[in-house]
């Protein structure tokens, strides 16, 4: 018998090429989207056939969940466990050691933080899971992610004495926190490079708590004149 060139290759457990599987299938999924992805050209980029697939996940809408909804849910847990952290406990509202106790600057600024750290995880997959199919996408959004984040957001904001400033919603504000955050995470995504988070969060916040001074000055000057 001809003698093997190089080390025997070693046979991957099932568990090993499931996650290749799903990596594969949430790389095609982000490119083709739910209804243009193909079980083929996932099979084909693991090297594996489509047969051998179905061994491990039953449908493409098995796979897609696995894939792409489970990311979503996990980071959305994460975010709400530290927002609801955030209550009651000073330790962890990242305020400076030398100040006894947070203001309510210190908290949205810490949620900014939360939500962008949450944007650059989930960012990926939101517009796949969210826009592939407007229905699904909007039943996902409405039962599983808009409670999970818009909810205890809103509950903290509202504890805060003297915030928002009367006339505004407190829904208008997490869902501009939000809009910014998940527009800062797509421009990262889409062009590349990096994102200082605690920096990003500071200035976010100052739109908020200062807004923005060449506007301020300009409407000044017009109740003057």
């Amino acid at each position: 018998m001809p003698e093997r060139d190089g080390p025997p290759r070693k046979r991957l457990t099932a568990v090993a090429r499931r996650q290749m599987i799903v990596n594969a299938a949430r790389d095609v999924f982000v490119e083709s989207g739910l209804n243009g992805a193909r079980l083929r050209d996932i099979a084909e980029r693991v090297g594996i056939t489509e047969a051998y697939l179905y061994r491990h996940f039953d449908s493409k809408a098995d796979l897609y969940e696995a894939a792409v909804l489970e990311p979503i849910r996990r980071a959305v847990e994460g975010f709400t466990e530290r927002v609801e952290a955030l209550v009651g406990n000073p330790a962890v509202q990242g305020c400076p050691p030398e100040q006894t106790a947070p203001t309510g600057l210190d908290f949205v600024r810490r949620v900014n933080e939360l939500m962008l750290e949450f944007m650059l995880d989930a960012v990926p997959y939101l517009g796949v899971a969210l826009f592939s199919d407007i229905g699904s996408g909007g039943g996902f959004y409405r039962a599983e992610i808009y409670p999970r984040i818009h909810d205890p957001v809103r509950f903290l904001l509202r504890g805060i004495k003297g915030w928002p400033p009367p006339g505004i919603e407190p829904d208008l504000v997490v869902n501009s926190m939000w809009g910014l955050n998940y527009g800062i995470a797509l421009d990262t995504l889409l062009r590349g490079g990096t994102v200082d988070v605690a920096r990003t969060a500071e200035r976010v916040t100052r739109l908020y708590a200062v807004g923005i001074p060449e506007f301020k000055r300009a409407k000044t000057a017009t109740r003057r004149g």
